[in-house]
């Protein structure tokens, strides 16, 4: 069986060539790649590029993001290594820093992404590493 390749720009409007980290915030989807935050609205068929995006990560996030996950708040939480910051990503600022060791010890290394099991709450994730979003 052939693997099927698509290219981001093809499904993304302007999109970026590559993508480090996705993830879904609010009716966004974003995709990052480096210090780039790509928006993205879904009609159900088609993504069209959300108003005031890309947009540059602020400054203040020191790491480029490899990994990422919504909070039931909005926000979401972008992770590189052991760095973590929780994002709000209608303001472009971060609202707190943290080494993921201590703060959350058992995500995986190569988490990747995740989202909650139950959208009205945040008490449990379905969390993805490089094995099973490849």
């Amino acid at each position: 069986m052939e693997k099927q390749i698509t290219i981001c720009n093809d499904v993304f409007p302007k999109g970026p060539e590559f993508v480090n980290a996705t993830v879904k915030s609010g009716n966004l989807l974003l995709l990052l790649t480096e210090r780039t935050i790509y928006g993205y609205e879904y009609d159900g068929v088609t993504f069209t590029e959300a108003p005031d995006f890309p947009r540059e990560l602020h400054e203040r996030v020191l790491f480029y993001p490899q990994a990422a996950f919504p909070l039931t708040n909005g926000s979401v939480v972008l992770l590189s290594g052991n760095a973590f910051a929780t994002y709000n990503v209608l303001e472009n600022a971060p609202s707190f820093f943290n080494d993921k060791t201590r703060f959350y010890p058992n995500l995986p290394d190569s988490l990747r992404s995740g989202v909650p099991k139950d959208i009205r709450s945040g008490d449990a994730y379905w969390m993805f590493d490089e094995n099973t979003v490849s």
